[in-house]
């Protein structure tokens, strides 16, 4: 017969545990789309003309305009009679092309603008009458040597505002008063006669202006101007330029002017022309 083996003993094995901490995974924060601020713009605005966008610019300009005069001029005494006879500027007293300097202040206001300027026109001739004249009742013979002067004043001050204000195109329209001295004088070295005439009025002024972009800092400008008084004092002004900015600040501009002044004073008549090609710098703070 077959003995069965004995069962092995039942044993209990511990084997130690060390307990092992799970770190919980670092939460990372993103932000929702929804308050996600937005991506900067491909380019950053244009703030013209000055090195940030502000509300408030100051611009000094000065500009040269190398005017020549045609036109004729009627000065009498007091309405003397017989007093005064025409004189073209060209043909009988000769007057020279002359460089007339401008100083001005430009403010700006977002669309507000408030400029100012003084411009003292002078223009002078020496030569021999081709023919008698009369001026403010002193008569310069044909053949004298004579020295004349027609000077034009002007003090300008006006307000404009910017109808249209977009980047690539401006449109400006505005009021201005220019207070205006003529001064005339007739001098000949011939016979030592001297005669002069000089008074002062004050001309409102609509002023057209529009700015056109050309792309980089190019800009084309144009301005119509026209003041009147009545029918008896008018004056009217054209120009266009094409300008560049540089390092922020600095303006350049080079132009033509267009600038006719007429004028009844009493019995004094005139209706004289200066046209001519300019040159202006400015400074924008």
């Amino acid at each position: 017969s077959v003995v069965p083996a004995a069962p092995f003993p039942r044993t209990t094995v511990v084997v130690p545990v060390t307990p092992v901490r799970v770190q919980p995974a670092p939460v990372v924060s993103r932000p929702s789309a929804v308050y996600a601020p937005a991506p900067a713009p491909a380019t950053a605005p244009v703030c013209a003309p000055a090195p940030t966008c502000k509300d408030w610019y100051v611009t000094p300009w000065a500009r040269v305009t190398y005017f020549s005069a045609s036109g004729d001029q009627f000065i009498t005494m007091g309405g003397l009679p017989g007093s005064a006879t025409w004189i073209d500027l060209e043909s009988d007293i000769d007057l020279d092309p002359s460089f007339v300097p401008e100083l001005g202040l430009t403010i700006d206001y977002k669309r507000h603008r408030v400029k100012g300027s003084y411009e003292p026109i002078r223009f002078e001739g020496t030569t021999v009458l081709p023919q008698s004249v009369i001026f403010h009742a002193g008569t310069f013979a044909a053949g004298e040597n004579v020295k004349s002067e027609v000077n034009l004043d002007l003090w300008k001050v006006g307000y404009e505002y910017a109808f249209l204000d977009k980047p690539a195109f401006t449109l400006r329209g505005g009021l201005a008063g220019w207070i205006w001295t003529y001064d005339g004088r007739m001098t000949s070295y011939t016979t030592g006669l001297v005669e002069k005439r000089a008074f002062t009025h004050v001309l409102p002024v609509a002023t057209v202006q529009g700015e056109f972009g050309l792309g980089g800092t190019w800009v084309a400008r144009a301005a119509l101007r026209y003041g009147t008084v009545g029918s008896d004092r008018y004056m009217f002004e054209g120009e266009a330029s094409v300008g560049v900015e540089l390092m922020r600040h600095v303006g350049l501009e080079l132009g033509w002017r267009y600038l006719q002044f007429s004028f009844v004073e009493t019995t004094n008549l005139a209706d004289m022309a200066f046209n001519g090609p300019f040159f202006g710098i400015s400074y924008t703070f």
